[in-house]
């Protein structure tokens, strides 16, 4: 009795098992879905045709530049004294030679008078021991001891008249007033700053240039300058 089911519960296992393995062995593989072809681009691109020709190709270089003024110059006092005047504003244009402002000079005239006084009386007795040395009326060692006192007074003469003018603080040439460090009664000494000007009538333009392309850089080759101002 236990024979006979063990048996019928096999078959009962097993007729499941062969027909499923059946439908498996019996499917049919399904064919795969035909790819989409592409669709070609109806999209127009517009191009240029232009022959080959021979030509020279024109290398540059571009940097960054500064823009700097022909002359740019710090102005000294060269003597001492009390500033009396002043005729230079910031922005205004002086000429070469223009003052700029003015240092007490009455002790420099006072001097530049007596030196012109004894270059005339040292002239005066040079001229007299000339007159008597071509006589044979005065030794030679006189005559040019009177020589060199002349000669002595004309270089007093020109020390006294540069101390004067010194007083007189002037454009060194042709340009514009950037600054004025004093002011009428201030007291100036010898390299003392008290302006500064700049001559705009031409340009530097100052640039670096990386050392890779030094080699690209020769005298004479043309630069073209461009500025946003």
């Amino acid at each position: 009795m236990t024979k006979n089911r063990t048996r019928i519960i096999a078959l009962v296992v097993l007729v499941p098992v062969a027909a499923a393995a059946f439908l498996a062995l019996n499917r049919k593989p399904e064919s795969p879905k035909p790819a989409r072809e592409s669709q070609p681009s109806t999209m127009a691109i517009a191009v240029s045709v232009e022959a080959a020709s021979v030509a020279p190709v024109h290398d540059s270089l571009s940097v960054v530049a500064l823009v700097e003024a022909w002359r740019d110059v710090d102005i000294h006092a060269e003597t001492s004294g009390i500033v009396r005047s002043v005729s230079s504003e910031v922005g205004q244009k002086k000429a070469a030679g223009q003052p700029l402002l003015k240092v007490d000079d009455e002790v420099a005239a006072s001097a530049l008078r007596k030196a012109r006084v004894n270059r005339e009386l040292a002239r005066r007795d040079f001229d007299r021991y000339d007159r008597l040395q071509k006589e044979g009326a005065v030794a030679i060692s006189n005559f040019e001891a009177v020589k060199l006192k002349l000669e002595d007074a004309e270089a007093d003469l020109v020390s006294a008249r540069r101390r004067f003018d010194d007083t007189a603080i002037k454009a060194p040439f042709a340009g514009v007033v950037t600054s004025r460090l004093v002011e009428v009664g201030d007291l100036v000494q010898p390299g003392m700053k008290v302006a500064n000007m700049v001559d705009l009538s031409k340009l530097k333009i100052v640039s670096s240039i990386p050392e890779k392309q030094v080699s690209l850089i020769a005298e004479g080759m043309p630069v073209q300058v461009t500025t946003d101002v």
